[in-house]
């Protein structure tokens, strides 16, 4: 702040719009209150056209005036006066934040940040050179006071992408090579993505919404909601996750041999996704050949020495003759 020097730093991901409108935002948190007027330099995420006179700010630059109710001044190009305060203050951070942290690593945004903020405290309590107070005392004292409250509800900067949804019914945020589910029955069809930097929303022509979505940067991954899934795939999937007690559970409907039979494969040390498919296929064959007749197989199998799905499905085909051997014993 001009008049006491008062500094606030943050590290950010990039100087797009959504994150620099977000690093504003924390400027305004860190003081506890909106000033009347802010003045930024001509950045491309502030100012979409500079001009002494009037310049013409981003759609997002008004939207930040708008929210916190404060006006927006820019500085005028190439006039470094319009800024002394600002380019000593980057001096001065560049000395007492990012020189003693230069060495450091850091493995996270919110760690880079946390060991700034420690920086910028101790940068802020700095008594003045030949004074008896620091910044952060002038600031309290006189600055604070004059600052209007905060507004009660939180800032969301949206951005909009265009896509048409493929046969997957995945639509691909393209800033982050992620992909997100919509109802399948709008493949082939065009959609908005309206996203956040924690949600991401999708809205059809009429701007009716379709999905919503949390934000996710993980690139080539697929974030999938089950009700969006054809039929089929839902069926699929929930196929896939079943747990050895749905196996069970299913199996006792049919009767107790098959019951046995399906504990035994279940407690076969094999591969889960082998025994998986044994269970499942073992399971299908109530729907070819009837309960009674596979309940019956199962019976059979169950004093063979060894059982595989290929056991039963022989036992149940017409010209099957139980091994005079096998009666024997």
């Amino acid at each position: 702040m001009v008049y006491n020097h008062y500094m606030f730093a943050i590290a950010l991901n990039s100087q797009q719009q959504a994150d620099f409108i977000g690093g504003l935002s924390s400027c305004l948190t860190y003081l506890g209150g909106v000033p009347q007027s802010l003045k930024c330099d001509n950045l491309r995420s502030a100012v979409q056209r500079s001009n002494r006179y009037e310049p013409k700010f981003t759609e997002a630059m008004n939207y930040f005036a708008a929210h916190y109710q404060t006006n927006v001044l820019t500085a005028r190009v190439r006039k470094p006066r319009d800024k002394a305060s600002i380019e000593n203050a980057v001096s001065l951070a560049y000395q007492r934040i990012y020189a003693p942290l230069r060495q450091e690593t850091f493995y996270s945004l919110a760690d880079l940040n946390a060991s700034i903020r420690k920086q910028l405290e101790w940068h802020n309590n700095q008594l003045f050179q030949g004074k008896d107070y620091s910044r952060t005392q002038l600031f309290l004292q006189h600055e604070k006071p004059l600052l209007r409250l905060l507004p009660t509800t939180e800032l969301v900067i949206s951005e909009v992408a265009k896509v048409k949804v493929p046969t997957n019914y995945h639509v691909s945020l393209g800033k982050d090579k992620h992909y997100y589910s919509v109802p399948y029955t709008f493949i082939g069809k065009h959609l908005k993505i309206v996203y956040s930097p924690k949600v991401v929303e999708i809205y059809d022509n009429q701007m009716r919404r379709v999905a919503i979505h949390s934000r996710n940067t993980r690139p080539y991954a697929y974030s999938t909601l089950t009700e969006h899934m054809p039929p089929t795939h839902q069926h699929m999937q929930q196929i896939q996750q079943l747990k050895p007690a749905d196996f069970e559970q299913q199996a006792q409907q049919i009767g107790t041999n098959t019951l046995a039979l399906i504990q035994k494969l279940l407690q076969a040390d094999k591969f889960w996704a082998t025994t998986h498919n044994l269970c499942l296929g073992l399971l299908r064959l109530a729907n070819k050949y009837n309960k009674n007749r596979l309940e019956a197989a199962c019976q059979r199998a169950l004093i063979c020495p060894q059982i595989t799905l290929k056991t039963v499905v022989n036992i149940l085909q017409p010209t099957f003759r139980t091994p005079i051997g096998v009666l024997n014993n």
